[in-house]
Parts: structure tokens; sequence; C-alpha cells
């Protein structure tokens, strides 16, 4: 596990934002911390840190450029003003090698303590390696021979004493007891949908089916090319939604979060009003109805839940979290606007583009209530939460259309046919969750910026 400090960038024309290139890795476990590249100021950057010099153990200097080393003299002056006496490494073009000492002998620089240099072209493996990292180069493609420099974390056992293994058996109980509570339902659901409905009735839900049967599910797909077409239906429309409205969300925060853009503060303000303040259903039944003309149109369904203010304001934040840097380096480099949000931001947004995309998803797949006000009969295949809805609604009206006749209903499928409905809703839906769930921890900006 490592601490990321990001201590500026640049990309050869400094600013006021823009003057420092380096960042600082730590080890969670460890006080000692490693620097990769020096640009000019860095010591006066670490003084906003908690970061000590006498903690130092290596300075890596990827490329040759002076944005990237002209800070080396001075953090080395002072880190020797400070009293450090241990040995340090520099892991560094020679170039920047041989430039740091005849620095030190025109400028009569004398440091207390010991100053190694690696070669990060030598094509050692590792370059450094302590009790809990090894650090390694990689080659790029750049103007002047450049390296990346790499970071694996060496996991040891700890041993654990008393007390700790008491928590921890306490924290997996109760986790384990959550997650079946969590899970109970859910076998419930499944359980009652494979039992008969007489069964049901007379002694309630069980974790296993009472009466084995595939009644409700026969009732379902009765009609095999009604339930096909309201999955594909509901599939195009859950990927294609999904998909636009990814990227409409993820341009909309990219361009509130821009600096350079003078109305993003007036556009955020109409944004966030619509979440206090609505047309109403009738004025919006009647604008997509009439006015739009697309009452029995899939797009009735589909556009309105494309984007919702909430989202965009969602993506918004997390934009915030981005260095405001990287726009100024891309700009510089000649990128345009497009360019820079596809290949610079967009690929750091992958925590906020797996969220915004698990809600649109979902808002597109349980969708019923809008088909019901657009869609009723007028379309062939409807989506599948509104094909599920008909299908409880015309078996429970055919119970209570025979209750008060002589026909025995305890076998006409009402609670399990509402179980089995939640089944197949369900289940497709949930295959999801693992593909996004490793993108909810953010992202990390090493290597974003390149001067």
């Amino acid at each position: 596990m490592l601490t990321l400090t990001f201590l500026g960038t640049s990309s050869g024309v400094p600013t006021r934002q823009r003057n420092v290139t380096s960042l600082a890795v730590q080890t969670v476990a460890g006080h000692d911390w490693f620097l990769v590249d020096v640009g000019e100021g860095t010591q006066q950057q670490l003084q906003r840190t908690r970061l000590s010099l006498h903690d130092l153990a290596v300075i890596c200097v990827t490329h040759v450029h002076g944005d990237h080393c002209y800070g080396l003299p001075g953090l080395l002056a002072s880190a020797g003003m400070a009293g450090r006496k241990e040995p340090l490494k520099l892991i560094a073009p020679q170039p920047v090698w041989d430039w740091l000492n005849v620095t030190r002998t025109c400028t009569d620089l004398h440091l207390p303590f010991e100053v190694t240099h690696v070669d990060i072209a030598s094509g050692a493996t590792p370059l450094w390696e302590s009790a809990e990292v090894r650090i390694g180069a990689h080659a790029l493609s750049h103007r002047v021979p450049s390296h990346a420099v790499s970071v694996q974390v060496e996991t040891r056992r700890i041993k654990l004493d008393r007390s700790d293994v008491v928590i921890r058996g306490i924290s997996y109980t109760a986790i384990s007891i959550f997650t079946l509570m969590c899970l109970l339902p859910f076998v419930l659901i499944v359980s009652a949908s494979f039992s008969s409905e007489s069964e049901i009735m007379k002694s309630g839900f069980g974790l296993w089916p009472k009466g084995f049967t595939f009644t409700a599910y026969e009732y379902i797909f009765r009609a095999p090319r009604q339930i096909i077409g309201s999955y594909i239906v509901t599939i195009v429309m859950t990927v294609a939604g999904t998909a636009i409205g990814l990227f409409i969300i993820a341009m909309t925060g990219f361009a509130l979060w821009r600096q350079d853009f003078r109305l993003r503060n007036y556009i955020a303000f109409f944004i966030y009003f619509t979440t206090l303040f609505s047309a109403g259903l009738a004025p919006t039944f009647l604008w997509i109805g009439r006015d739009l003309g697309l009452r029995g149109n899939y797009l009735a369904v589909f556009l309105p839940l494309l984007m919702t203010p909430w989202l965009i304001i969602l993506m918004k934040n997390f934009m915030r979290t981005i260095p405001y840097e990287i726009v100024e380096s891309g700009k510089i480099d000649g990128a345009g606007d497009m360019r820079i949000f596809v290949q610079l931001c967009l690929p750091m947004m992958k925590p906020a583009l797996a969220t915004v995309g698990l809600f649109l998803a979902l808002g597109y797949w349980n969708e019923w209530y809008l088909s019901s006000l657009y869609l009723g009969s007028t379309v062939e295949f409807k989506p599948l939460q509104y094909y599920l809805y008909n299908v409880i609604n015309t078996a429970n009206a055919l119970r209570n259309s025979v209750a008060g006749s002589n026909v025995s209903i305890t076998d006409l499928p009402s609670n399990t046919l509402k179980m089995a409905s939640a089944v197949v809703a369900t289940l497709p839906i949930l295959f999801l969750y693992p593909f996004v769930q490793k993108y909810f921890v953010s992202g990390i900006t090493v290597g974003a910026v390149k001067g």
C-alpha cells in the first residue's frame, strides 16, 4: 500500500500554478519515502507536507529535462542544512549525475551525507530495494531518453497478537451475520418461486421449495417470443443508454470542472435548480407525448433516463480530484479540448464512470413507469419490467374474476408469480456488479503528466 503526495507538474513553461514536477511516494507501514523527479522548487513544496528529508531514501529522476531535475541541488542542500547524515540513493540518467557533480564543484556544495548513483538506464532489476519496496525502470518514447519508475510493494505476513485475533474474529463474525441477513431475502425469493401456490398459502415461505414446481416460470414464459423480445428491448436500451449517457455526463462534468469556462457556475446552478423544482407529471407528459410526438415510441422512455442532475453533480465533484495541471500540460503539448478529455481525463475517471454507469444501467433495467405512460399497448415488445408488471396484473385479475365462482384458485400462481418475476428481472443485472466493483476504488495519477 502506497501513499502518494502530488507536489506539482510542469511541461517546460512555468506558470504560477505549474512550476514544479515531483511526486512523493511513501509506504503506509514505514516512515521511509522516495521522490520521483525533482523540479525546481521541490524543497519549498515539501515544506507544505509532513514529509521529512531525514526519511528520504531514494530520489528518482526520469529524464534530463530541467523541469524534472533542476531542484536536485537545492533539495540536497536543504537536506544537508537540516542535519541529515544518512546516505541517499540517486537513480537518474548518467548526464544528471555528471551535472550534479559539476554543480557541487562549481558552487562549493558540501553535503554531510553520501550520495550514491545508479544509472536509471542500466537495466538492473531492481534498481533499489528495501524490505518493503522494489524500484525498477521501464524505457519510454520521448525526445530524450526517458524512463518510467515502477514500484512494487512486498507483502509481509504480520504476526497478530491475541487482541488482534479477537478483534478480527468479532469483525468477521459480524460481517458474516450481516452477509447472511442480506442473502436471506434473496434465498427466500428463489425458494418461493419454485414452490406451489397452495403450499405457500398453507405454510408460508421457507428456505427450501415446498411442493417443487415450475408453474410460476411456465406462466411467465408461456409466450417465449414476448419475453425474449422484452429482454432484447431492455438490454439494448440499457447498453445504449448507459454508453451514451456516460459520455454526455462525463463531458458535462468535464466542462463544468474547467476553470477557463466562464459560464460553468451559471450552468451548474440551472442543473442544480432542477433537483429542487420540476414541472410536474402533467406538463412533462404533454410535452413528451404531444409536443415531441413520442407517445408510443421507445425514445419516450430512453431520453428522460439518459442523464439526471444528480449524476452530473456526482461527476463534477469527482472531476475536482483530478489535478487541473493535466489540462494545462495537454494544451502546451498542442492537444485540443476533445483530445484532453478523451486521452488524459477520461482514463482517470474510471471510478466515477463505473459508479455513474451502474446507476444508469439500473435505471434503464428497472424502468416500468415511463413505459406505462408512453408505450402502453402501442408497441409489440415492452421493456422487461413493464412486461412482468402486466403479467402479474393479469394473474391477479384472473384470480379476482374467479374468486366468487366454484373454481379453485389455490393452484393459480400469485405470490409465487411475484417471486419468479423478481428472479427473472434481477439475475441478469447481478452479473454486472463483478465487472464494475473493481473500479470503485479511486485510481491514482502517477504518470498522468509527462514533461
